[in-house]
């Protein structure tokens, strides 16, 4: 419990100036730390960066995916593995296919798992992504097919890079619904 010291309290001001014993000191150091305020979380920048390459590696695919260019080396600066591979499959499937899509998915990630509270190397992303907005189209500007668009879970693992970064290295996407 915390109690505020008042300055016009002499008796207490007089006792401290005599030292009047270790209780006194004692009461005024559980006083002082009383109003210290509690250490920053370790792990905001991490968390912060690992959700600005979950964000970054899904805005630079759906760029990608406007023209189906293959050159995905902006995606490469968000994700890296598995995550850079799929989309790579992706993105290369619909330019073989003569597809392009319109439209950005809406997200909202969160951070649900850090490896570590004092030096985080691996980060846990959940998203609710909404690809309500989203269709694929052919090139003479047709409907391509029809995309089973809504709400869907995401889960990403996001790692820190040995060149200081975070990056994607894999995810999954569930069925429409799945959140």
């Amino acid at each position: 419990m915390c109690f505020p010291i008042k300055t016009d309290d002499r008796a207490l001001e007089q006792d401290l100036m005599r030292g009047k014993g270790m209780a006194i000191s004692f009461v005024m150091m559980v006083l002082t730390a009383c109003g210290t305020p509690a250490p920053p979380d370790m792990n905001v920048a991490a968390k912060r960066n690992a959700i600005g390459a979950y964000v970054g590696m899904w805005e630079e695919a759906a760029r990608a995916a406007t023209t189906s260019d293959r050159d995905l080396s902006a995606i490469a600066q968000y994700a890296t593995d598995e995550a850079l591979e799929t989309l790579t499959r992706a993105v290369g499937t619909d330019r073989a296919n003569g597809i392009f899509t319109r439209g950005m998915p809406a997200s909202d990630p969160e951070v649900f798992s850090v490896d570590s509270a004092l030096r985080p190397s691996v980060i846990g992303i959940f998203d609710c992504s909404d690809r309500t907005s989203v269709a694929k189209y052919r090139i003479d500007g047709e409907l391509a097919e029809e995309i089973d668009n809504g709400r869907r879970s995401v889960t990403a693992q996001v790692e820190h890079q040995a060149d200081k970064t975070w990056r994607v290295t894999q995810f999954a996407v569930g069925e429409v619904g799945t959140c």
